[in-house]
């Protein structure tokens, strides 16, 4: 006989004797409880044998059985067609689906643990037309529910309110032909902590701000298919597009975006990472603000290069800085470089140059390599030089924190007079630069 759980979970060895010594439960008896418990569960609901339709109307009650489409048979709210889904069935292996008719719904979608039995639950709008379903609130998976939500235009207007959210270990949300309208209060359309996630797997669309539209945390995960997104009105975003703190979103592909937005493109900081493959990763997401790598955050690849003249002397005229040309690029990450010049993306970046005059016109002049930011003198090293033909050189390195427009040049100059030559072996005159 299986012991009951004030025997298994008893506070000391003799229930109820302190001095018999803490109890420490036992693995069998654990799951032996558990087992029972689960089977308890399971005889005690509606076990399916086929799948089955649960309707909400605006003209419904939450009084009916939710199982007939009209005013006398179904639900009025999605969380009492999800209670009873929840709490009442056991799907052996069907599927479920909450079928939500047209008009506005006000207050949430709750599921906080998993369902009984190997099957799917689905809340359905109008895949033809979302706006057909608007939903004042938002859908929220938590303790390792899962469900998928399509077909429904959602916005909320409440302090606090996100369109999805899932948090902790095994909780999902599947959607997609969603209108994602506006979320005020602080709060986003997609959010995931915790080991929860949110899936994207089909077209959607964004129609209205929030705080963030995706956003993972400590430990969440996203994903989104590469899909068409539609963007209308040009949505303001507070906070960023996509952010991303301990936690990664993978938008491979990547997905299309059709219009604008307003607002930083993305954050990922605090060793988060955003994945799309794309060739230039700062173009992904819409937004009219550069988007931010930093605190060991990571959006594809970091930004970085290594480049030199590839063999080919450089002549210079002396009297004013001059720009290097670097042609050679041997190494390559982040595609942020073109025409000798490197513009990464946001975030903290480490710039080293070298620079050797082989013939400079006279001894005495006054020589240097310097790192240009926007076409400007930036960071400067300067020499007196000591000969006219034997090779002199200058190094530079820095430190610098660009915000994804800066672009970084190398200049030189040789002197006040007549003209110097630029080395062009590959192992005299280089640069790189590193996104950290």
């Amino acid at each position: 006989m299986v012991d009951n759980a004030n025997s298994v979970w008893r506070a000391y060895v003799d229930d109820g004797d302190p001095s018999s010594g803490a109890n420490k439960p036992k693995k069998v008896e654990i799951r032996e409880w558990g087992t029972w418990v689960e089977e308890s569960l399971a005889k005690s609901r509606d076990a399916l044998t086929a799948d089955r339709i649960y309707y909400v109307r605006t003209d419904g009650s939450d009084s009916n059985n939710g199982l007939v489409d009209n005013a006398g048979g179904a639900f009025l709210t999605i969380q009492k067609a999800i209670d009873t889904v929840a709490k009442t069935l056991d799907f052996r292996g069907f599927d479920v689906t909450i079928q939500v008719r047209a008009g506005t719904y006000t207050g949430d979608g709750r599921l906080d643990f998993p369902l009984v039995g190997n099957g799917t639950l689905t809340v359905l709008g109008d895949l033809a037309n979302w706006d057909n379903v608007s939903i004042i609130g938002g859908f929220y998976a938590t303790n390792g529910a899962q469900f998928f939500v399509r077909g429904l235009k959602i916005s909320s207007t409440a302090a606090g309110t996100w369109s999805i959210f899932a948090q902790w270990e095994g909780s999902n949300i599947t959607c997609s032909h969603i209108n994602f309208g506006a979320v005020t209060g602080g709060a986003d359309h997609l959010y995931a902590s915790d080991r929860g996630a949110w899936h994207i797997d089909d077209v959607y669309e964004i129609s209205g701000g929030a705080l963030n539209h995706y956003h993972v945390t400590e430990g969440g995960h996203g994903r989104v298919a590469p899909v068409a997104v539609t963007v209308t009105g040009t949505p303001h975003f507070s906070g960023q597009f996509a952010g991303v703190a301990s936690g990664d979103l993978a938008v491979l592909g990547p997905p299309t975006y059709s219009g604008p937005a307003t607002g930083r493109a993305y954050l990922v900081h605090l060793n988060g990472v955003i994945r799309s493959g794309a060739t230039n990763s700062r173009t992904v997401f819409p937004g009219d603000v550069h988007g931010v790598e930093q605190s060991g955050g990571r959006f594809d690849l970091a930004s970085m290069f290594s480049a030199d003249k590839g063999g080919a002397n450089q002549v210079i005229a002396n009297g004013n800085w001059v720009k290097v040309l670097f042609p050679n690029v041997p190494y390559l990450q982040g595609q942020d470089y073109s025409n000798s010049s490197w513009n990464p993306r946001y975030g903290c970046v480490m710039i080293s140059a070298t620079v050797t005059f082989t013939a400079i016109n006279a001894v005495g002049e006054i020589c240097g390599v310097s790192i240009f930011k926007n076409g400007a003198e930036y960071k400067s090293v300067l020499f007196t030089s000591d000969s006219t033909s034997n090779p002199q050189s200058a190094t530079i390195t820095i430190i610098d924190l660009p915000i994804g427009s800066d672009v970084y040049d190398v200049y030189a100059r040789g002197g006040n007079t007549g003209n110097s030559t630029i080395s062009g072996a590959v192992t005299w005159s280089h640069w790189m630069g590193k996104q950290f």
